[in-house]
Parts: structure tokens; C-alpha cells; sequence
């Protein structure tokens, strides 16, 4: 599946041929209710950055949620840093850049970028896992794993989009139930493979060598 294919239907199931412009924006109002609404492990991508004698740090460009950052000071040292909310960070002792030791962050925000409680250091790197918004889609062609494995989601999450515009509120309903169905069984999905995996590491922690 891919957008053409998405904007294709979003007029079938509507019954409408005369929405082609509009379709366009009920698709990018669905993709933001999935970047509100999913985080499941398809979303999660690992970067790594460079140390700055700076204690900011500029987010990716995907960048949605943080799920952990990570300190190397070294190639043979890390640790986690613990993440407070931006206005916790400025009440905290924080430490002046002029004194403060190199590798020494403890604590980051997230705002429109990364601040940390005291300069990063050129020789450490930082690494970030965190979830990637969902791509946005322009072309025809383009394709993205929604569309891949859970075509329901989008289509159902677009189709919501419109009964405002058209004002068929009797409709609302029906697609936010499809779209919330569609949500479940990717939640599902999700929690039955970590399950899954947590049971096959204690079967492996516990076998006989």
C-alpha cells in the first residue's frame, strides 16, 4: 500500500470523487492523531551524536518521544541520564558552564532541543533511543510501515478526518471505532510479543548448558 493507493480509497469508502484536495489534509490530520495516539517498537530508532563543550544538543529530525539517552564519556563507559522536565532542570543546582567538569551531565529536558545539567565534552557521544514521528506522506509512491502491516490505522484515522468537514457527525462514530479497533490490535500485537520474549529469556536463563 502507499499514499496513492490511501487517498484512492479515502474517496471510495467516502463516496465522494470531488475531495481531492481535501483528502490530502484529512491523511496528514490522521498521521497526527497516530503520532499522539502509538509507540510501539516499529517507532523506535537509535542515533548517536557528538560531544560539544555546549550543554545543548539539537534533536533529530524525527524525533518524537525520548524512550533513554545514554552518556559514553569512553568507548568502555556509559550510563543513563534521567530525564527531568524543563522547568525542573532550571530549579536544580544546575551548574555553572565556566566550572562545571566535562562528562559530568547527569540529568537533560527535552524542549525544542536537549539541554543538559552541564556541558556534554568533546571527547564523550551521546546516544538517544527514542520514537520516530510517523513520516509524513507527499509522493504517490511513498510507503511507511503503517501502511505496510497496519493499512486500517491510517485509512480509519483519515476517514475520521472528514465527517467534520462534510458534517456527517452520524459517521464520526463509526470510524473512530474502527480507527480505536485498529489501535488495539497493534497494542496486542505488541504486548503478546514481549510477552513472548520475556518467555523464551527465562526459558534461556534457566536452561541446562
Amino acid at each position: 500500500m502507499n499514499y496513492g493507493q490511501l487517498k484512492a480509497d479515502v474517496q471510495a469508502w467516502l463516496a465522494r470523487d470531488d475531495l481531492s484536495g481535501q483528502v490530502m489534509s484529512f491523511i496528514a490530520l490522521g498521521e497526527d492523531d497516530i503520532n499522539n495516539d502509538l509507540r510501539v517498537r516499529d517507532m523506535i530508532r537509535r542515533a548517536r551524536a557528538a560531544g560539544t563543550d555546549s550543554r545543548y544538543l539539537a534533536l533529530p529530525d524525527n524525533y518524537l518521544e525520548m524512550r533513554r539517552l545514554e552518556m559514553w564519556p569512553d568507548s568502555d563507559r556509559r550510563y543513563s541520564l534521567i530525564q527531568v522536565t524543563p522547568e525542573s532542570l532550571q530549579v536544580l543546582n544546575l551548574r555553572d558552564t565556566s566550572t562545571a567538569s566535562y562528562n559530568t551531565a547527569h540529568r537533560y529536558a527535552v524542549h525544542r532541543e536537549i539541554e543538559f545539567d552541564a556541558p556534554i565534552g568533546t571527547d564523550a557521544e551521546v546516544e538517544m533511543v527514542y520514537y520516530e514521528r510517523y513520516p509524513r506522506l507527499s509522493a504517490d509512491t511513498d510507503t511507511n510501515w503503517v501502511l505496510a502491516t497496519n493499512y486500517a490505522l491510517a485509512l480509519y484515522a483519515s476517514l475520521l478526518h472528514a465527517e467534520p468537514y462534510l458534517r456527517n457527525d452520524e459517521r464520526i462514530s463509526v470510524w473512530n471505532s474502527g480507527y480505536q479497533k485498529a489501535l488495539g490490535q497493534i497494542r496486542e500485537t505488541e504486548e503478546r510479543s514481549r510477552v513472548n520474549q520475556a518467555e523464551a529469556r527465562v526459558m534461556l536463563s534457566g536452561a541446562t548448558p
